[in-house]
């Protein structure tokens, strides 16, 4: 093999090496720093989920201050209104059924919906329906986005699939000019369980995927066997020189 055409390869797997080694080092310290991001929104989740519930007036001087309210406790006292109960398909311990969604009007005036839980199909009548003032507490959560394999909401016969924040103001409110002359809070309450009670609340799933530390090492592991790879075929090449 001849010097040039050999020192011009080496040249090339070099630089080639080089990129893909400098490429999956990249990628495994963004994974890093991302396992670092997503493991302060875990801690932060796991703080707010067990903290006291705060109550409307802490919570708009949050909103004010710009803080993100996801997963925070609140506490509202009001009224539901059942006359509009929302029903989004979910699947349950007992088979097919509805997590129940109502408009909740706070005892300043405010509006929220609140997810209060599920119910099986064939219970759905069994359902509490709470009359006069009530307290409950629940975590903030924003409105679920459908996504490819969501179905459309059947607004007509009350089959809804997804948050769909304008068609539910719509849908509690016979005009948007009703709408628009009243506030409903962005973010839906889901209401934590209340023993005893039924529907069935606590619907707030906390399984979070924490994944980054996997990519991480699976991109040093690519960097590293690359340069072993790269280390093997070098050593060839100057034995054959």
């Amino acid at each position: 093999m001849s010097a040039s055409p050999a020192r011009r390869a080496i040249v090339i797997a070099s630089i080639c090496t080089a990129i893909g080694v400098a490429i999956a080092a990249g990628l495994g310290i963004w994974q890093l720093q991302r396992l670092a991001w997503k493991q302060d929104i875990l801690a932060r989740i796991e703080q707010r989920i067990h903290a006291d519930p705060v109550r409307p007036d802490a919570l708009d001087q949050q909103i004010q201050r710009g803080e993100d309210v996801e997963y925070t406790r609140v506490k509202v006292r009001g009224y539901f209104d059942h006359d509009r109960e929302i029903h989004i398909y979910a699947p349950g311990p007992e088979g097919p059924g509805w997590q129940l969604v109502t408009l909740f009007k706070e005892s300043r005036g405010r509006l929220y919906f609140v997810n209060r839980g599920y119910v099986a199909e064939s219970r759905l009548a069994d359902a509490a329906r709470p009359q006069g003032e009530v307290d409950i507490t629940g975590l903030l959560r924003p409105y679920n986005r459908r996504n490819a394999f969501t179905p459309d909401n059947d607004v007509t016969g009350n089959t809804w699939y997804w948050y769909d924040y304008e068609a539910m103001q719509r849908y509690v409110y016979e005009t948007w000019q009703q709408r628009n002359a009243v506030n409903i809070f962005p973010d839906v309450i889901e209401q934590e369980a209340v023993s005893g009670m039924y529907p069935a609340g606590g619907v707030t799933i906390l399984d979070i995927p924490n994944n980054h530390l996997q990519y991480a090492l699976t991109w040093f592991g690519l960097m590293l066997a690359l340069i072993g790879v790269y280390a093997v075929w070098l050593l060839r090449q100057l034995r054959e020189r």
